[in-house]
């Protein structure tokens, strides 16, 4: 019941997005007065109006960042994880999430980056490798080695529990910066 309920609030999500009337593969358009829409804001505890990121994760929760803290839906409620209750998430203003094949909700933020992954968290630094900067995008191979991208042009790769630089590739104009991606060839 708890997965339905976080599926529909996500179809609720993309749905309002701008769509006026929903297509049927025959071309047959619904009207959306035969669909039932649930707006869910600050009043009923988001602890802002937009998001920054969405991941669900194997259990059913769908997991938000915002600017004012990284949030839990359960399909009825919102728990919101923030410096006060959550001292190990190192910032409120998370930018991405990404959940990676073993599990771990990897939470980027604007002051630092972290995991976390059976309600235990893991926060990285400089003695890990971490370069400081918050995450752009997330790639991981089928072995589960998982790259990264920063804001200020990194390139990185983790495993062995830290991370390593890796040489940024030739180009004309490094400051467009890098997106990574995994071909799922071997």
């Amino acid at each position: 019941m708890k997965f339905l309920r976080a599926k529909a609030f996500c179809f609720a999500l993309v749905f309002c997005a701008g769509a006026s009337t929903l297509t049927s593969a025959s071309g047959n358009a619904a009207p959306l007065s035969d669909y039932l829409f649930q707006v869910w804001q600050t009043d009923q505890g988001l602890p802002e109006n937009s998001a920054t990121a969405m991941v669900q994760t194997p259990d059913g929760y769908l997991w938000f960042g915002t600017f004012n803290g990284l949030v839990r839906f359960d399909g009825v409620k919102f728990k919101v994880f923030d410096r006060f209750n959550t001292p190990e998430l190192p910032g409120t203003g998370i930018v991405n999430l990404y959940l990676d094949h073993s599990g771990r909700l990897w939470v980027s933020t604007l002051t630092g980056t972290a995991y976390v992954k059976d309600g235990r968290w893991r926060i990285f630094h400089d003695s890990d490798g971490w370069p400081g900067s918050y995450v752009w995008r997330f790639a991981e191979t089928s072995s589960g080695d998982l790259y990264l991208t920063t804001w200020d042009h990194k390139l990185l790769r983790f495993r062995s529990d830290r991370f390593e630089l890796i040489p940024q590739p030739p180009v004309s104009r490094p400051t467009l910066g890098f997106q990574s991606f995994v071909d799922g060839c071997r």
